[in-house]
């Protein structure tokens, strides 16, 4: 299985899932998720099941339709 580089920049990711499976290699390593699974235009789409406790917001829905975020 090839193993997406942890230190990926967020212009190397297309899709929600490619962001995911950089988010989910960075945890498998001990570090922090990248900061763009928190966005709004990613938030939503991203299966929160697959990521520890630790790394999940604590109510996606809580945000959405704030105007600071977009």
């Amino acid at each position: 299985m090839i193993r997406p580089n942890p230190n990926t920049s967020p212009g190397d990711w297309q899709t929600p899932e490619e962001l995911t499976a950089v988010a989910i290699a960075r945890m498998n390593q001990g570090f922090a998720p990248p900061p763009e699974v928190y966005q709004i235009q990613y938030r939503s789409r991203i299966n929160w099941i697959d990521f520890p406790d630790w790394a999940r917001p604590i109510n996606p829905e809580a945000f959405d339709g704030c105007c600071h975020e977009g």
